[in-house]
């Protein structure tokens, strides 16, 4: 019982301080320069043009189709390297395929996934890799690595906590 209490309550809690201090000291380090970073300025206004096309667009504008939208959500004439998904696959699930899809698809991912904890920890690693970039939704390796992944995962059985006969004591 103390093992498995360690592991689950205390190894989760120092990956998320961890990685708070982590974003945090990235940012204090970085300081007003981040603010001038073209690349960081540019994912802002990728973010910005997600959200007023979500506004315009709840019920989605197609599978791989928000870059060809961004002209009626521009507030100025975009250049050619600003047409780019957003660097969130979250963010640009919602865009493509509106609110209530992506709210079913979230749902169903998460119910399906119940028992099995290779996929867990694989939905963890692809959700946090999901979060800086578009390439697992947006590009056809992408979505190839994630299906490839997932059937991995969902081919072995999670790791057990009960013992065998062949087990040792």
């Amino acid at each position: 019982l103390g093992k498995k209490f360690i592991t689950n309550k205390y190894i989760r809690t120092g990956l998320l301080i961890g990685c708070s201090l982590a974003l945090v000291s990235f940012f204090l380090i970085r300081g007003g320069a981040l603010l001038n970073d073209p690349a960081f300025m540019e994912r802002i206004a990728g973010y910005t043009q997600a959200y007023n096309m979500i506004l315009t667009y709840p019920l989605g504008v197609g599978f791989s189709h928000a870059t060809l939208f961004f002209d009626s959500v521009a507030t100025g004439v975009l250049q050619p390297w600003e047409y780019q998904p957003v660097h969130n696959i979250f963010i640009l699930m919602v865009v493509e395929l509106g609110i209530p899809f992506s709210i079913l698809i979230f749902a169903g991912i998460i119910l399906s996934v119940k028992n099995n904890k290779n996929i867990h920890a694989v939905l963890f690693l692809l959700c946090l890799l999901g979060l800086f970039d578009h390439y697992l939704l947006s590009q056809d390796q992408g979505r190839s690595l994630v299906i490839l992944v997932l059937a991995i995962a969902s081919t072995t059985k999670g790791v057990s906590s009960h013992k065998t006969l062949d087990s040792p004591k």
